[in-house]
């Protein structure tokens, strides 16, 4: 029944996109009725000149489709490159943490060692006696 409901109202979203007039991706108003490319003060521009700069508007300026992905892609970027760093980070302390308990097992190991020496020596020297 759930998904009934969710699907028809699916259906009927994209019906109403479909029907509704279309809007470009523009934030400064390049799509619709009555939207377009306005004109510089200074005078008249050709047709070839007002579709490069309305194109490159359209995928340079906040509010477009190809800014949106840039402006996403730089985001990512910088997340990956700090997860990266912190990532870095850990695998340092953890090299330390090792290098710190495994030179802590060597003292223990060495102490034993000559404990151990020294009690076989005691032993032997009171043996010999």
């Amino acid at each position: 029944m759930r998904s009934l409901i969710l699907g028809l109202a699916c259906a009927l979203a994209v019906a109403a996109m479909a029907t509704s007039p279309a809007f470009g991706q523009c934030a400064g108003g390049g799509g619709g009725t009555g939207g377009g490319v306005r004109a510089p003060a200074g005078g008249g521009m050709s047709a070839a000149t007002t579709t490069a700069s309305s194109s490159g508007q359209l995928l340079t300026s906040p509010g477009s489709w190809a800014y949106g992905m840039m402006l996403q892609a730089r985001m990512r970027q910088a997340y990956a490159m700090q997860q990266s760093a912190v990532a870095t980070q850990q695998a340092a302390d953890e090299a330390e943490l090792k290098a710190r308990r495994k030179a802590n097992w060597q003292q223990r190991r060495s102490t034993e060692l000559s404990e151990r020496r020294q009690r076989r020596e005691l032993a032997l020297s009171l043996a010999n006696r």
